[in-house]
């Protein structure tokens, strides 16, 4: 376990299906989809991390809802 540069939080490293690192919380959480569905996962680290936006790259607008449109499709 390693602890994150900015706010000193201990961070695990998990392997996304597209082979990127990424960041989370230390421990799984499970949650129920809306369509009924239980799944466990992680929390992104960024999602908690007071200085997450020191990491983020500059994106545009347009390549992010490219994104985040391919993220909603594979869940």
């Amino acid at each position: 376990m390693t602890r994150c540069k900015k706010c000193g939080e201990p961070i695990n490293w998990i392997i996304t299906r597209a082979g990127k690192k990424m960041p989370t919380n230390p421990g799984s959480v499970t949650i129920c989809t809306p369509d009924g569905r239980v799944v466990s996962g992680f929390i992104p680290h960024w999602d908690t991390c007071p200085h997450a936006d020191d990491f983020r790259e500059q994106v545009n607008p347009n390549q992010r809802s490219q994104a985040t449109n391919q993220l909603h499709l594979k869940i």
